[in-house]
């Protein structure tokens, strides 16, 4: 068997085993996260995930070599390179309230004030996940008085809640980075 084969059956075995186990996911197992295969033309195969919390399912493909954590109490995905200069994470709010929420500017602005404060809004825009139109802020803030961190968070509005994206790194990485965030948005699906 030529390793081009070999290959092909452990990829061939990790989609049928996530495919399995992805299936088997229920209520009582709502936060589950898997790896399975995504192949894109343009790129080949890559690694993407699966996430199950509450009964929805989210998938999307990280930077390549990016780990990926889920912690289920926080219901919050962490996505880190390996030099760990930036950070992405994406926590999922359920809402209940029977209809897709409201992105609201103003509100969403005044939280992001309440949360970090000292921190200044450089700019307001639309930014897009699994079809769905949501807002992006970037912001700025200096801490221990020296060090400015850069920001930038989107919100998404799906059937049962918000999912909140939020990439931090210094303000001299920040030009690096946005791309890699705005691809995980871009891959990112809600739903079968």
């Amino acid at each position: 068997m030529t390793d081009r084969a070999a290959n092909k059956r452990k990829w061939l075995w990790l989609v049928c085993l996530t495919a399995f186990c992805c299936s088997r996911v229920t209520g009582a197992e709502a936060h589950r996260l898997f790896a399975h295969v995504v192949t894109i033309p343009e790129r080949g195969d890559v690694t993407g995930y699966v996430l199950y919390v509450q009964d929805t399912k989210f998938s999307f493909v990280p930077p390549v070599n990016w780990s990926v954590k889920y912690d289920p109490t926080r219901k919050a995905a962490t996505i880190v390179p390996p030099d760990l200069d930036v950070g992405i994470s994406f926590v999922t709010v359920f809402e209940n309230a029977g209809s897709k929420p409201e992105l609201n500017a103003q509100r969403l602005r005044e939280k992001l004030l309440e949360r970090y404060p000292g921190a200044m809004i450089t700019e307001q825009f639309k930014c897009y996940a699994s079809g769905k139109e949501g807002l992006a802020f970037d912001f700025e803030r200096v801490m221990d008085e020296e060090v400015r961190v850069a920001f930038r968070v989107a919100f998404v509005a799906f059937d049962d809640g918000i999912i909140e994206f939020e990439m931090k790194t210094s303000h001299d990485r920040f030009s690096k980075y946005h791309h890699a965030f705005g691809n995980l948005l871009n891959s990112f699906r809600i739903g079968p």
